[in-house]
């Protein structure tokens, strides 16, 4: 394809394809790449000995040489002047409202003769390139039925001569004149934003004809050579902390790199709402897992998003989340996994954890070692802290997840690890969890200080050796 990055927001079966000659709408706001992104599609178009025409009712005849440099100068590169103070047609013509036509026929006589030694082309089926810029200067200085008139004769001549072109158009588009967006069957839309103190470029293609398209915004760059290139190092998404390199989705101004990870976020993101309109601290019984091995780079990230959603139904489905909705103070993402907190009673986080084992190893059975979910288990008792952030959002964090990570962290695939303060606790309310909990060992984190880790397992769930960085 020959409009720039055009193919590569293409959904990825279809990057491919073999598009046809069309007439793209971009649009975007005013200095906002649309310039650079003309600039590039004309380059690109005489690297590939294609004849080139820029035609603008805004830009200058000096301003355009300075923009494509020794490009303007060359034979098979044209100016045209869609001004009607342009002084060459001034003299011959004073009616404003007929420039167009006379504008018209003279990109007739370059299209027809473009067959026939054009800028002296020895080929006749050479590429032509076509930029205008900008529709909505032309409704400033022509009557909106003259300019209307103007485009539709104009692309059906881009269409006999089978021209790519780019047609740029200001955002926000004024209701009066939102209509032109329907006379293109291909429409790519750029904006600029402000994330976190790092200007990001975004772009997305809203339609071509006959083929699927991904409305999703896209992260693309620009290099000093005016190299258009998808994605960037800005951004990771909150879901899977990949880097994202294509779709982009916002949520309260947090980056996803897809519409699935986004709806993951939000069905888990959640917060009791007694405890955060009330309660700034409040103590808690923590689940933390993560699944192990998400991050390997041979795993593809579709597959992360399948194993990611898997664990979210079987948690949800598990008796002792789904009958104790009512005592979750915290549920949020953590990229491989989440962290799960109660108030109340302390068995919720064992009793979910056995529940879940059970599920996992039902569903591993069946797959094959690619899709297999192992996961690790961390619990925990204590304080937790409500904080707001930058935007206002509730946070939460505090010992009670601290140590619920820590103690994740030291397991491996399948284990259960368990915090003194919770530990000794379940073992007082019942002596089963006597006969499943063993000391696993002692491990020190900051400042010397020195954690109790228990291990719960039996034949039937979580993992009965001891953890490696334990031994």
């Amino acid at each position: 394809m020959m409009i720039p990055i055009f193919s590569e927001l293409l959904d990825s079966e279809q990057s491919d394809i073999d598009l046809s000659p069309t007439s793209v709408l971009l649009s975007g706001p005013p200095g906002n790449d649309k310039e650079l992104f003309c600039k590039k599609f004309l380059e690109d178009g005489l690297k590939l000995s294609g004849n080139c025409i820029y035609a603008s009712s805004k830009l200058t005849q000096k301003y355009v040489k300075s923009l494509l440099g020794n490009d303007f100068d060359i034979p098979q590169f044209k100016f045209v002047n869609l001004s009607f103070y342009d002084q060459n047609i001034k003299s011959e013509i004073h009616d404003k409202d007929l420039i167009l036509d006379h504008i018209l026929n003279e990109l007739l006589l370059l299209l027809k003769t473009d067959r026939h030694n054009w800028w002296e082309s020895k080929s006749n089926n050479k590429k032509i390139f076509f930029v205008l810029d900008s529709i909505d200067h032309l409704f400033l200085l022509y009557k909106k039925d003259n300019v209307i008139e103007f485009l539709n004769k104009l692309f059906a001549l881009l269409n006999q001569y089978e021209t790519y072109g780019i047609f740029t158009i200001n955002t926000p588009i004024p209701q009066e004149t939102q209509f032109i967006i329907n006379m293109f069957n291909s429409f790519l839309e750029i904006k600029t934003e402000e994330y976190k103190g790092n200007i990001t470029k975004f772009i997305r293609l809203i339609s071509y004809p006959g083929v699927r398209t991904n409305s999703s915004w896209t992260i693309y760059e620009i290099d000093k050579e005016s190299n258009f290139t998808i994605g960037g190092p800005q951004l990771q998404c909150t879901l899977c902390k990949n880097t994202i390199v294509g779709n982009l989705e916002y949520y309260r101004d947090i980056p996803f790199c897809s519409k699935q990870h986004l709806s993951v976020y939000k069905k888990i993101s959640m917060i009791s709402e007694d405890i955060r309109n009330t309660q700034t601290v409040v103590d808690g019984h923590f689940f933390f897992i993560d699944i192990v091995g998400l991050s390997n780079p041979r795993l593809s990230v579709m597959k992360q998003k399948e194993k990611i959603e898997k664990l979210n139904e079987m948690i949800e489905s598990c008796k002792s989340y789904s009958y104790n909705v009512g005592e979750k103070i915290v549920l949020l993402p953590t990229g491989d996994g989440m962290v799960i907190g109660f108030k109340g009673n302390p068995i919720i986080p064992i009793e979910l954890s056995i529940q879940l084992h059970e599920q996992l190893k039902k569903y591993n059975l069946r797959k094959t070692e690619e899709d297999r979910i192992h996961v690790r288990i961390g619990l925990n008792s204590g304080p937790v802290f409500f904080l707001n952030d930058l935007n206002n959002n509730k946070n939460v964090w505090g010992p009670g997840i601290i140590l619920a990570r820590r103690v994740m962290d030291l397991g491996d695939s399948e284990h259960i690890l368990i915090t003194e303060t919770l530990a000794e606790n379940l073992m007082v309310l019942d002596n089963w969890y006597k006969k499943i909990m063993k000391f696993a060992g002692y491990h020190e984190i900051k400042h010397g200080q020195k954690i109790k880790v228990y291990l719960a397992a039996s034949e039937n769930f979580g993992n009965l050796t001891i953890p490696k960085i334990l031994t």
